[in-house]
C-alpha cells in the first residue's frame, strides 16, 4: 500500500516537471534537449485549413498553363498567301425553290429580241392603239403605236410624232416629233407631210425656219390629192409666204390641180 502511494506521487512529480529538464542521451554519449510539449488550452483539437476544389480556380489556373506551354502563332505581315479566319456566313442558303433554274421558255421570252411585226400585223397594232388614244389611255397607245412603227407602219409614226409634240404620256420634244414626222412622211404619210411644212415654215417651238423644206413638205402633201391643202398651198405661193415672192401664177396652178 506503501508503494503504491510513493508511486503515485513520484507519477505525479514526473507528470509535472517540464520536460526542458530531462535530457536524453541519442545513444552517441552526447545528450539533446527535449522540446517540451505545449498544451491546448483551449480544449479544441487543431483542424487543418482544407481548400475547396473551386471550378473557376482550376480553369483559370489550366488557362494559364496553356499560355505557357502553348507558343503563340504568328502570321508574317503582308503575306498575301496567308489563309486568312474563315468567318461564319450570315447568309442563309438559298431555299430549294430559289436554287431551281426558270423554265427555258420564261427565259427566251424575256430575253429574245421582239420580232418584227408584219405590215398586217403593224395594221392590226395600229388600229388598236388608236381605240386605247381615243379612250386617253396614252401609255396604252404609245406602246402599241411603237410596235407598229417598227412594222413600218407610217400612221403609227405619225402618231407618235403628235404625241411628242404634245406631251402625251412622253415629255413635250420637237425634235423626236420631227423624228417621227420624218419617218412618216418617206414613207409617204400626207398628214405628217403637211406637218413638217407648217414646222419649217414657221418655226413652231423653236425649230429654226426652213422654207425650202417647208415648201417641199407642202408639195408632197399637196400632190396626193387633198383640194383643200392644194388650195392653201396655192394662197402660199400667191402671197409670198413661204420665203418667195409672191407667184400668183404658180398659186393658181395650185389652186386649179
Amino acid at each position: 500500500m506503501t508503494r503504491k502511494i510513493i508511486g503515485f506521487i513520484l507519477l505525479a512529480l514526473v507528470m509535472s516537471t517540464p520536460f526542458s529538464v530531462f535530457a536524453q542521451d541519442d545513444g552517441g554519449g552526447s545528450k539533446r534537449k527535449v522540446k517540451p510539449r505545449t498544451e491546448n488550452t483551449t480544449g479544441k483539437k487543431k483542424v487543418k485549413p482544407q481548400v475547396k476544389n473551386n471550378p473557376q480556380t482550376k480553369d483559370k489556373n489550366k488557362w494559364k498553363e496553356t499560355q505557357q506551354t502553348t507558343p503563340p502563332v504568328s502570321t508574317p505581315a503582308g503575306n498575301a498567301n496567308t489563309p486568312a479566319a474563315e468567318k461564319p456566313s450570315s447568309e442563309k442558303p438559298a431555299s430549294s425553290t430559289e436554287s431551281k433554274s426558270k423554265p427555258a421558255i420564261f427565259k427566251e421570252k424575256i430575253l429574245a429580241p421582239q420580232a418584227v411585226p408584219t405590215p398586217k400585223e403593224a395594221e392590226t397594232l395600229y388600229n388598236e392603239g388608236l381605240k386605247a388614244f381615243e379612250a386617253l389611255d396614252y401609255s396604252r397607245a404609245y406602246e402599241l403605236f411603237t410596235k407598229a412603227a417598227s412594222g413600218k407602219n407610217a400612221g403609227a409614226m405619225k402618231k407618235l410624232g403628235q404625241m411628242y409634240e404634245k406631251g402625251q404620256e412622253v415629255n413635250p420634244d420637237i425634235e423626236m416629233a420631227v423624228k417621227w414626222y420624218r419617218e412618216g412622211a418617206l414613207l409617204g404619210d400626207a398628214d405628217s407631210q403637211w406637218r413638217l411644212g407648217e414646222i419649217f415654215s414657221t418655226g413652231v417651238k423653236g425649230m429654226p425656219r426652213d422654207y425650202a423644206e417647208a415648201r417641199r413638205n407642202f408639195g408632197k402633201s399637196a400632190l396626193q390629192g387633198d383640194a383643200k391643202r392644194q388650195y392653201e398651198l396655192g394662197l402660199m405661193y400667191a402671197e409670198g409666204t413661204l420665203g418667195l415672192d409672191p407667184d400668183k401664177e404658180e398659186g393658181i396652178k395650185w389652186i386649179k390641180k
